[in-house]
């Protein structure tokens, strides 16, 4: 199968399997708000975002670096895998510790402290869960993680739908055993995709921890600052606030995992092109097309949230979530931006430019939390929403601006009308 090709089915299989989530997270999230309430649906998200924040810590960049270095030396992928997720079992117990620790001695969550607390295990399914991706990126079969995901969001349904009545507790013990099966199956597939060699390499331990400290730090810092507004919202509105606040993020979290499918299966293709002997003359015309795709699905994603987003509200959480609505039509900008920063950020990553991106979101980090503290106070979760926009569009700014001025890649924003009428015409190759 020609690349091209390959990266238009693995794309067109994860967004399937993404729309396939999202319905199923319609019966989900329809059911958790409707009988947890506003301030039940609050807790959920808190602890929910607090976890997405420690596993990035556990995470420390070292999937994206291995998923880096199986592109470049595929027939090396068993063994990256095994020391890769071997390292990362290690960070992900040193990021249940660090968990625990935060849930134990934070007063603002003393209501829910011990459901929090039993959310840690998540951390390690998460873990290994994504370590699979290594072996998925590199051979570019990145439909098994949209299929995974698909039967974990099933699995969590049936859960919910077997209890007549939901507590905050039975919601999180259903995440806990779907994130466990989840990774489960994952080691499965990739124990039959390829031959794992699980001798631990010091070597490459030592390499892929050191390779993976700016990126590590990078996710870290944008995990702390695309979330800070959930606990700070919590910390001075309380958890009925945060539950309207976080129903409308929810939304804005699905729908930006288009970008990431997308740049996820361009990334290891870029990484080759990106080191080869001379600079390859396609990378150039790939990131522009990237972009181009990009660029088009975040229209469409904004227009639509934008028209429907009274009906999005509507069924996700009734009449009781009602004021999410002003939230969303904030936060879908936030989309918008997100979706090209994947291309800036995973373009940057894989010409190891690391270090630049760590200081653009230390920047946006320092920018979000001072912002927050000053608008959440006056204007509540507006407040929150609108911080969030400003910070998006700052590191969009910021890393474009760069990748203009270090590169010779000449990005141009108004191309994707001729991109796409070569992919409906299929005239000539686009990759």
């Amino acid at each position: 199968m020609e690349l091209s090709k390959k990266i238009a089915f693995n794309t067109l299989i994860q967004v399937i399997g993404r729309i396939g989530v999202i319905l199923i997270s319609l019966f989900t999230t329809a059911m958790l708000t409707r009988r947890l309430g506003q301030g039940g649906y609050g807790a959920f998200g808190v602890i929910n975002t607090a976890v997405v924040i420690f596993f990035s810590f556990a995470d420390w960049g070292t999937n994206l670096i291995a998923v880096r270095e199986a592109a470049k030396k595929p027939e090396e992928t068993g063994k990256i895998f095994a020391n890769s997720l071997f390292l990362r079992t290690l960070m992900a117990f040193l990021g249940i510790i660090f968990f625990i620790f935060f849930i134990w001695f934070n007063p603002s969550l003393a209501g829910f402290r011990d459901q929090a607390l039993s959310a840690a295990l998540i951390i390690l399914f998460l873990s290994v869960k994504t370590s699979a991706q290594i072996v998925f990126h590199a051979r570019l079969k990145l439909y098994w993680t949209a299929l995974i995901e698909l039967l974990a969001s099933i699995l969590f349904l049936i859960f919910l739908l077997f209890w007549q009545e939901i507590v905050l507790g039975q919601a999180i013990f259903a995440l806990i055993v779907t994130s466990a099966l989840s990774a489960g199956g994952a080691i499965i597939v990739v124990l039959k995709t390829i031959k794992v060699d699980f001798r631990l390499n010091k070597e490459l331990l030592l390499y892929l921890l050191k390779e993976s400290l700016p990126m590590g730090a990078l996710l870290t810092v944008y995990s702390v600052y695309s979330r800070a507004d959930t606990f700070i919202l919590q910390f001075l509105k309380g958890e009925t606030v945060t539950g309207l606040y976080l129903l409308a993020y929810k939304v804005h979290d699905n729908l930006v995992l288009g970008a990431a499918y997308l740049m996820g299966a361009f990334f290891p293709v870029i990484v080759n092109l990106a080191n080869s002997p001379a600079k390859h003359p396609d990378l150039k015309n790939l990131i522009q097309r990237a972009l181009d795709l990009l660029i088009v699905m975040a229209l469409i994603v904004v227009a639509g949230v934008l028209i429907f987003a009274p009906l999005i509200i509507r069924i996700l959480g009734g009449e009781e979530f009602g004021e999410s609505l002003t939230i969303l039509r904030i936060l879908i900008l936030t989309t918008g931006f997100a979706y090209l920063n994947h291309l800036s950020g995973y373009s940057l990553a894989a010409l190891g430019k690391q270090r630049i991106h760590l200081r653009f979101s230390l920047i946006a980090l320092f920018l979000n939390i001072i912002l927050n503290f000053l608008f959440i106070p006056r204007f509540s979760y507006s407040g929150a929403a609108g911080v969030s926009v400003l910070t998006e569009g700052l590191i969009f700014v910021l890393t474009f601006s760069y990748l203009r001025r270090a590169t010779d890649f000449d990005l141009k924003f108004f191309s994707f009308p001729k991109t796409i009428r070569q992919l409906i015409g299929r005239k000539e190759r686009l990759f």
